[in-house]
């Protein structure tokens, strides 16, 4: 059986190695969870006519949607810089071979 530090110790290094891209990844897929989950709520506290609710988890859709926003943004910069990073690379690689 693993003892909590080395487990500790395993996580934290796991954790290390991920990359911002793929970190933004994880976003993006949690805030779509949880944007099905307010629009369900929403709906279904529409159809039991508690307002307050409703009007509570709307506002937090529309401040979810802003955050989602800007993720999907991170997300493509974080995607460019990475394809751009592989092409320097290439292009090192052949330089070198070449000289």
């Amino acid at each position: 059986m693993m003892e909590t530090k080395e487990f500790i110790s395993r996580w934290k290094a796991g954790i290390e190695m991920v990359t911002p891209l793929q970190r933004s990844k994880v976003d993006l897929v949690s805030y779509s969870i949880v944007i099905i989950g307010i629009i369900l709520g929403i709906i279904v506290n529409i159809r039991a006519k508690v307002w307050w609710l409703v009007i509570v988890l709307s506002g937090s859709l529309l401040l979810l949607a802003m955050t989602y926003l800007g993720a999907i943004q991170r997300f493509r910069i974080l995607t460019k810089f990475e394809q751009e990073v592989k092409q320097n690379e290439t292009e090192e690689i052949n330089s070198i071979q070449n000289s």
